[in-house]
């Protein structure tokens, strides 16, 4: 269980306040513990909700609502309490709840997509057959966004759709997005015919780009196309986003694209040029500037590192 988070503001606000979810849920979402989500929503003066709703939640005032069709989060708020306190007083006071929205994604069994052909529903999931005969059970989400085509096998070997594999790259995108906070709206079929009006090659620097064509390269960092937004900013939106080099994406960080640029040439005109991946040692003369200057350095490239770790690239 994570010991720290990095959530934005505007994703837990909208998960806690609109959505009103509890800190159970959102601390499950994050993959760490009540007192950390309580203690960010402290940090962004997000009130926190005084009691449970109880003295609110009768039976006849649930049932006025829920006639009302009002879902579950509208009652959560105005009762100041949880989506789960709600569902659970429902149930206790045996109210018919009506069937999720969710749900109506099992209506999709029988379908297609890409290589996938849904086949029934199992706990909460679908079983689905791949084109080459495989099971692959999956969440109905994950096939109609797209992040799942074919079987895992048939991703990296080429037999499901031409650009699984970057499809893969995206979703991971996606993911450490949405944990960060950071609005994602952009789908796999823009980024894919992004990443090929590109030429497949960096925005910024031009060298060309690579995708790992199966799961060993991938794991062996073979993968060097990496998303990228123009203004840090700005979530991942149409008109702001990039494909790059994993290494150039890295050396941005969270810098605006011109001050990026700007750095760059700074650089480059102060430095000699030399052929990547050259080895360049640095002499250092003796003087009592020397020691700050070389824990300064240290200090540095420890946060450097540890920033490059932290990227989904």
């Amino acid at each position: 269980m994570a010991t720290n988070i990095y959530v934005g503001e505007s994703w837990l606000r909208e998960q806690y306040v609109v959505k009103a979810r509890s800190l159970k849920e959102i601390a499950i979402d994050l993959g760490c513990s009540e007192a950390l989500v309580t203690s960010a929503l402290r940090r962004f003066d997000i009130p926190l909700r005084t009691n449970n709703g109880n003295d609110k939640l009768t039976k006849e005032w649930l049932q006025a609502q829920y006639a009302a069709q009002k879902t579950i989060e509208t009652i959560a708020l105005e009762a100041n309490c949880s989506t789960a306190t709600v569902s659970r007083k429902l149930r206790e006071l045996g109210i018919v709840v009506r069937r999720p929205r969710h749900e109506s994604a099992f209506d999709i069994i029988g379908l297609r997509f890409g290589q996938l052909t849904v086949l029934e529903k199992k706990t909460g999931k679908v079983v689905c057959a791949c084109a080459c005969g495989r099971k692959v059970r999956c969440t109905p989400g994950s096939l109609t966004s797209g992040s799942i085509q074919s079987c895992s096998k048939c991703a990296w070997s080429g037999i499901g759709q031409a650009d699984t594999a970057l499809v893969m790259v995206i979703s991971k995108a996606r993911s450490a997005a949405l944990k960060r906070g950071l609005q994602f709206a952009v789908g796999n079929e823009f980024l894919t015919e992004l990443y090929n009006a590109q030429g497949r090659m960096c925005a910024l620097s031009g060298v060309r780009l690579n995708v790992a064509s199966n799961a060993q390269e991938h794991k062996s960092g073979l993968t060097t196309a990496s998303l990228d937004r123009v203004d840090s900013n700005l979530g991942y939106v149409e008109g702001n986003v990039q494909w790059v080099h994993k290494d150039v994406n890295c050396m941005k960080w969270n810098l605006r694209q011109h001050e990026f640029i700007q750095w760059c040439h700074a650089i480059a005109n102060h430095m000699p040029i030399q052929p990547i991946g050259a080895q360049t040692e640095v002499a250092l003369t003796e003087s009592d500037d020397n020691a700050d200057a070389s824990e300064w350095d240290s200090d540095l490239w420890r946060q450097v590192t540890k920033n490059a770790a932290s990227r989904p690239i």
